[in-house]
């Protein structure tokens, strides 16, 4: 119940969209595009450690935003070369609503 879905990082991205399910079939493990496995959604995020896949109910994670985006513009240190530095600040939090929600492995790698 909920929204359902896997995150994985890039490496095992790649691994699963060519590893077949079974031999022959060209049905891969990674489904469709790229964006579904084993039925369910797949994301995708390189903030992930190596070898890590997460399984959830994403409905049941808490993302809260403690005041504004701060953004400073810095117009001196790329200076000399007419650039412009961007200095982007966002305070803010992460929990689970329900522990139980989300299963965690890693492959071992």
């Amino acid at each position: 119940m909920g929204s359902l879905g896997y995150v994985i990082e890039p490496a095992m991205q790649g691994s699963l969209q060519t590893t077949e399910k079974a031999s022959g079939t060209g049905k891969f493990i990674l489904e469709d595009d790229g964006s579904r496995l084993a039925g369910y959604k797949c994301g995708v995020s390189s903030q992930i450690t190596s070898g890590d896949i997460f399984f959830g109910n994403w409905s049941d994670l808490i993302v809260a935003f403690w005041g504004g985006l701060d953004i400073l513009a810095d117009p001196y240190t790329l200076g000399l070369s007419g650039g412009l530095r961007l200095i982007v600040h966002q305070s803010c939090d992460v929990a689970v609503r329900h522990p139980v929600s989300f299963a965690y492995n890693n492959d071992g790698a």
